[in-house]
Formats: structure tokens, C-alpha cells, sequence
């Protein structure tokens, strides 16, 4: 049974590297250096012939997640990358790459799919769907905070939050059935997409 402590995005509900961007218009292009002052830069380096890296959206024990646009395909993507410390142990590098090869195998409405793996270049880094929306969590504290307040909308009632509680199940039901196991699933790695 496939089981790596960090399998953020195979069975891919969501890291907590994984959030969704933050509304507003997406820059066309960063110098990585500019989207943190601990930016590892030779990410760069590897995602340069294939993506073109607008912005970090995430970071996890694992590594970061950048928006970028895939060259050849036209399409908006979300691209995890091997932390740099992690790069040269071979225990992390194999859960890594388990985690994208698992993911990629996993074809379900509420799984996060994985379009491609890089490895040839300086920094391991797989492609997968760029979601918008909320962690679970999120939505979660919205609901509560409506409950005090006495104002529960159609979104937040208990039907609702049901359905996407069930959702999530169905996700997991269908990666347990083909073996993985998501050994962080939490609320906050949980998105629900827009």
C-alpha cells in the first residue's frame, strides 16, 4: 500500500502548501527571486523550458507550489517543487515522485489531477490542476461564524456541508481502493474548488 508521510497531491485533496491563490489578476512573470527572500533560484533553472512561474502560492514540508503557465499547452497550472534541503535524500526525492506517479493514477472528480513530472532538470517538480476556492477549513470557520450570527445561507447549511463532507469521503473511498493512503488529511488540505 502506497503510503508516503507527505503525499500532499496523490491523493490530492491538498497540501497545506496547496492553497489557492488569492483573487486579482495574475503577473505575467516573476523573477523567482522576487516571490521570496529564501526563493530557492535554481527552481528556475528547472521549470524555465516548460512553465513560465507567475507566482508562490504555497509552501509545505516538501517543498512550494508555484502558479505558472504551461508553454506547450497554453494552460494555467500549479507546479509543486522538491524543496532544495530535500533534493539530495533519496527517501524524500522517492516519496516525492511517489506522490506525483500516485497521483497521476488517480482519475476522480475530487482528486487533483497531475499533468506531468520534471526530473531531468536541477529541481524535481510535477504540474498539476491550478484550482481556485477555499480549504475546508475555511469554509468550515465561514459556517460558524454564520451559525453565531444567526444567518445560515443555502451554502452554509448543514445539507451543504454535508454534500462536501461527502465529497470528500468519496475521494478518499477511491484512493483507499487503489491503496493510498493520505496520511495528512485535515481540513486545511482539503480545497473545495470554484
Amino acid at each position: 500500500m502506497a503510503s508516503p508521510d507527505d503525499l500532499g497531491v496523490a491523493p490530492t485533496l491538498l497540501t497545506e502548501a496547496d492553497a489557492a491563490p488569492k483573487g486579482g489578476e495574475r503577473k505575467t512573470q516573476l523573477e523567482l527571486r522576487d516571490v521570496d527572500e529564501s526563493w530557492d533560484g535554481d527552481v528556475g533553472r528547472g521549470l524555465g523550458d516548460a512553465y513560465e512561474v507567475t507566482e508562490q502560492i504555497g509552501r509545505g514540508g516538501m517543498g512550494r507550489v508555484l502558479a505558472a503557465r504551461d508553454k506547450q499547452l497554453g494552460r494555467l497550472v500549479a507546479v509543486k517543487v522538491l524543496a532544495r534541503e530535500l533534493r539530495e535524500r533519496s527517501a524524500a526525492l522517492q516519496r516525492f515522485l511517489l506522490e506525483a506517479q500516485v497521483g497521476a493514477q488517480l482519475e476522480h472528480p475530487n482528486i487533483v489531477p497531475v499533468y506531468g513530472l520534471e526530473v531531468e532538470s536541477g529541481a524535481p517538480a510535477f504540474a498539476m490542476r491550478l484550482l481556485g476556492g477555499r480549504t475546508f477549513h475555511r469554509y468550515l470557520a465561514d459556517c460558524a461564524t454564520q451559525a453565531r450570527e444567526g444567518r445560515l445561507d443555502d451554502e452554509h447549511a448543514l445539507e451543504s456541508r454535508l454534500e462536501r463532507f461527502l465529497d470528500v469521503c468519496n475521494a478518499i473511498t477511491y484512493a483507499h481502493a487503489r491503496g493510498v493512503v493520505h496520511r495528512d488529511l485535515k481540513p486545511e488540505n482539503v480545497l473545495l474548488g470554484e
